[in-house]
């Protein structure tokens, strides 16, 4: 009797938005691209350079609030 079921969420259909940029945000982009979201977006006080935000997208905090299915602060 083989029973195959999902527990929780794939986050691979998922946009996570971090809201602020620093270290700490910073490190919870790099944990999370190990979970292999659709798509990293973020809003800082100011727009990081390319190579800082690492492929995460800049975002206005409205934008933040309506795209992201998970928010990290």
């Amino acid at each position: 009797m083989d029973q195959s079921y999902t527990v929780g969420n794939d986050p691979s259909s998922k946009i996570l938005g971090i809201l602020g940029m620093d270290g700490i945000g910073r490190a919870v982009r790099e944990q999370s691209k190990a979970l292999g979201f659709k798509k990293i977006i973020y809003n800082s006080p100011n727009k990081l350079s390319n190579e800082l935000a690492d492929g995460a997208e800049y975002v206005s905090f409205e934008n933040l609030l309506a795209s992201s299915d998970i928010i990290i602060n």
